[in-house]
């Protein structure tokens, strides 16, 4: 499992290069600008894939 947010990327790269996805669908962001677009958060238990909009938040955590 991935620990940082580096690491992370770097796996979301060499897998989509693999699959021949374009790299604009391949940016993992670190924070969101609030219109719904996802991003990682880390915690101490792993990481969470976020998405926020308008003050409403919505979050998976992965382990």
């Amino acid at each position: 499992m991935v620990s940082n947010f580096g690491e992370l990327q770097k796996t979301v790269s060499l897998i989509g290069a693999k699959l021949g996805a374009p790299k604009s669908m391949l940016l993992v962001r670190e924070s969101s600008p609030e219109d719904g677009t996802p991003h990682v958060e880390f915690k101490s238990e792993g990481f969470e894939y976020v998405s926020s909009e308008r003050g409403y938040e919505k979050g998976d955590r992965f382990i």
